[in-house]
């Protein structure tokens, strides 16, 4: 039995501890060896740029939106009601507007004094958003024309809601475009 204090190599392969997220080295008590600088650098958490914080501050705004208005369609009955309630109306363009402001202020900081590795994550965010467009352009042509097939049309409300929701998956694409960008690697100094 190893004692207190002493550090101990871990069992399994250095890959299935990468992937698995454990720790090189396990402790076993306090007190003794310290790891030295290079088991210390290795072992810590790398901690969030600005932009990684604006972006994930961005992204949860949006799925906020989502759900805010999720809940106000069911609280006062669904699309029906929006298109006859100017109050509902009102309050929904209200959650457009102020979240669209506030994720364009993110971006906005996200995006301020980039340097060269950083810009190049921030360029390839649009190739998220188109991704995220056609994807939500999809399950909304297929949702509606599943629904509304036997009706021969579409009722214009969901035309207007489908708008507004692509405006929501636009923005948060972005946002989650530049957190991938940093994940993939591809930008971490690599190349």
């Amino acid at each position: 039995a190893p004692r207190p204090g002493s550090v101990v190599a871990r069992g399994g392969s250095p890959l299935g501890r990468r992937v698995a997220g454990a720790p090189d080295v396990l402790r076993t008590g306090v007190g003794e060896p310290q790891p030295c600088p290079e088991e210390r650098a290795e072992l810590a958490l790398p901690s969030l740029t600005p932009r990684q914080k604006a972006s994930w501050l961005g992204l949860l705004v949006g799925v906020a939106e989502c759900i805010a208005l999720a809940a106000l369609f069911r609280v006062k009955g669904g699309a029906a009601v929006y298109w006859e309630d100017p109050e509902m109306r009102l309050q929904v363009i209200a959650i457009f507007i102020g979240v669209m402001v506030l994720q364009t202020i993110l971006m906005a900081a996200a995006s301020r004094r980039a340097d060269e590795r950083d810009l190049r994550v921030i360029r390839t965010a649009p190739q998220f958003q188109a991704v995220g467009l056609l994807l939500g352009l999809a399950a909304w042509n297929i949702w509606l024309g599943e629904n509304f097939h036997d009706q021969g049309a579409v009722p214009m409300v969901y035309i207007y809601l489908s708008l507004g929701s692509l405006f929501i998956l636009y923005l948060s694409c972005w946002f989650a475009g530049v957190l991938l960008g940093y994940r993939l690697g591809r930008f971490h100094g690599q190349g």
